[in-house]
């Protein structure tokens, strides 16, 4: 079940085509400079916006929600794509146009979702579409990680949300990955925990990472319960960074949480792939134990 549905403009009818594409037959233009380099693709993309508003008789924004621009070969080198945050468009350079995970990651720039890291990687995050794009134009199959998930208000149902306001950071249950809606119980399972840290303005995110149908490709963390962080809070443009991959039975430490001086636990209590499950629990115990008395 998929939380976003893409139809193409028919804005002109037959000038679209049925699968959303739209040719356009631009001026007389070099793609290269008097020295044979090639020029910076804003010109091209420029002169393209400019031909299609004059063929469409509007601006582009207001014939389709999003809109991506297929440049010929031969730009200047050294991109692959690029898109606009909360925007209608997005820019690829020749190849990478065909290839899914490189439009899905523009698109979600456009959707308003930062990069997916891992350590020092800013897009090492490879369990979700907002890490590397790769060269393949029917793979891999893969979904939003945990954070961008969740900014984008799906399957809110399955949500559960730890902050001050709920007076308590402990909680445990089954989490089903997103590719197993049809499946999961609501008011039961759960997909994703987010934990916000305000004092350190910062969410912990957790949610498990199903290797199967629209996720079956995925690159990292398949069949593992993903734990990552997003600075910031609420759900605005702010990238996320993987922090660690739970087996069964495995545990996380996000260590002072709240400036407390102890850490919160994440802990995977049991993992059952036949029915889809991890159970989880999220720990944490602010108060320091009573030391023994000690002896006269």
């Amino acid at each position: 079940t998929f939380e976003m549905a893409t139809d193409p403009s028919h804005d002109r009818g037959a000038l679209i085509g049925d699968d959303g594409v739209y040719t356009m037959n631009m001026p007389t233009m070099s793609i290269k400079d008097a020295a044979g380099v090639g020029v910076d693709s804003s010109v091209i993309r420029n002169a393209a916006a400019t031909q299609g508003a004059e063929e469409f008789g509007k601006a582009l924004s207001d014939v389709a929600d999003y809109t991506m621009f297929c440049l010929p070969p031969g730009t200047a080198s050294g991109w692959i794509a690029y898109a606009y945050v909360n925007h209608w468009l997005s820019v690829y350079n020749d190849r990478w146009c065909e290839y899914p995970s490189a439009q899905m990651h523009e698109v979600g720039h456009n959707l308003g979702l930062a990069h997916a890291g891992e350590a020092t990687a800013a897009y090492g995050d490879q369990s979700g579409m907002m890490g590397y794009s790769y060269s393949s134009d029917d793979s891999p199959k893969m979904c939003f990680n945990g954070p961008k998930t969740y900014q984008l208000g799906w399957f809110p149902a399955y949500h559960v949300d730890l902050s001050s306001s709920t007076s308590d950071f402990n909680w445990d249950g089954n989490l089903v990955g997103f590719a197993e809606k049809a499946n999961a119980v609501v008011g039961v399972d759960k997909m994703i925990i987010r934990i916000q840290d305000e004092v350190a303005n910062q969410d912990i995110y957790v949610h498990f990472n199903r290797q199967l149908s629209f996720n079956s490709e995925t690159y990292e963390g398949g069949n593992q319960v993903m734990v990552a962080t997003r600075q910031g809070g609420g759900t605005f443009y702010s990238a996320s960074t993987l922090v660690a991959k739970l087996g069964d039975l495995g545990k996380y430490s996000y260590p002072n949480f709240r400036g407390s001086g102890k850490p919160l636990i994440i802990e995977v209590l049991s993992m059952d792939l036949t029915t889809g499950r991890a159970n989880v629990a999220v720990i944490f115990d602010p108060v320091e134990p009573t030391p023994a008395p000690v002896s006269p």
